[in-house]
């Protein structure tokens, strides 16, 4: 009966069509011959017999799947020239579907998990934020209610900093761009945008400079900020 529900469970390699077909003969013959194996106290026969069902099976299997798709591929095709509009219409379907999938998983891959370009170790990174219960909002801004807040304050940033011990560095980030009006020597006035970061920026990130300095620690507490620009900006 254990070889019986073996044997049974082998024949799944096969298309359905054929087990329902073929599958009651195949399995009592299988019976029948182990059987008589097993009658005879013969080790080599009933090797033999495994041997041959496994091998029908990584043969034969393969050949009854081609063919059945072969088979309901000739099928779809008849179907297709009997109606020329009705496949149509699933052909793009299928196209609008698989194309909006196939944009909402690449912008979700390049959003959500895809590593920052240019930072070194980006899987080390940690973003801090949701203070405790004791960081609200008080008063009106204008584009944000009284309420919890998901930010830290810059003050808070710097205890952190100062005494955090968990990690390596700390930088800090504007959360939104700024516009900027900047020109370049005597030039005329244009709008960039930027944003402010601490000093430790940069250093946090693992990203180095094309030409000249990043910002260093000293910066934070410097009279005259100092500008980092982008190559293409630049």
């Amino acid at each position: 009966m254990h070889a019986k529900t073996i044997y049974q469970a082998l024949l799944y390699c096969y298309p359905s069509a054929f087990r329902h077909e073929f599958g009651k003969q195949m399995t009592l013959m299988f019976s029948e011959q182990w059987d008589e194996a097993r009658r005879a106290r013969n080790r080599l026969d009933q090797a033999a017999l495994w041997i041959h069902a496994a091998v029908d099976a990584l043969t034969i299997a393969p050949k009854e799947h081609c063919h059945v798709i072969l088979q309901d591929l000739r099928y779809a095709l008849r179907m297709m020239a009997a109606k020329p509009g009705f496949a149509a219409v699933a052909i793009l379907s299928l196209a609008l579907g698989i194309g909006a999938n196939t944009a909402i998983f690449s912008l979700w891959n390049g959003v959500l998990n895809s590593p920052l370009p240019g930072v070194s170790h980006p899987e080390q990174l940690a973003l801090l934020t949701s203070p405790d219960d004791a960081g609200m909002w008080h008063g009106r801004t204008t584009h944000r209610e009284d309420g919890d807040r998901t930010w830290l304050t810059y003050s808070e940033f710097e205890q952190l900093r100062d005494h955090a011990t968990s990690f390596s560095s700390l930088m800090a980030s504007q959360s939104a761009l700024d516009t900027w009006e900047a020109r370049v020597d005597s030039g005329g006035w244009e709008k960039s945008k930027g944003r402010f970061v601490s000093g430790g920026y940069f250093d946090t990130l693992g990203v180095h400079a094309s030409v000249g300095r990043l910002f260093i620690p000293d910066d934070d507490r410097s009279a005259n900020p100092n500008a980092v620009i982008s190559y293409n900006y630049w």
